[in-house]
């Protein structure tokens, strides 16, 4: 599974805390640093970088409600999830790759 975000963006810290607390392994993509996130963000959202979108596969969903998203995936990936861990402060959100098969 992949996260698109980009730094500051409030609806983004909110759905990754939430996949932190939930022990969602997930890849992160900043569409601010990575050109190819972009477009792929762009192709999925009418021409907008509106995030986070989420990629499972082909499947793509932007902005979703976290306790949702989660509820969803435990069905459909509990592989996805594994133990909570602790969420990493906003500044290190930057570097974090968790990794796994996301």
């Amino acid at each position: 599974m992949v996260v698109y975000w980009r730094p500051g963006c409030y609806f983004c810290d909110r759905l990754l805390r939430h996949f932190d607390q939930a022990g969602v392994r997930y890849e992160m993509l900043d569409i601010w640093r990575d050109e190819s996130a972009r477009a792929t963000v762009r192709a999925h959202n009418c021409g907008d970088e509106t995030v986070p979108t989420v990629a499972l596969g082909t499947s793509f969903t932007t902005n979703p409600d976290p306790e949702e998203y989660v509820e969803w995936l435990a069905g459909v990936r509990p592989d996805l999830l594994s133990a909570p861990a602790p969420a990493p402060a906003p500044a290190d959100r930057e570097a974090r790759v968790v990794s796994g098969d996301a």
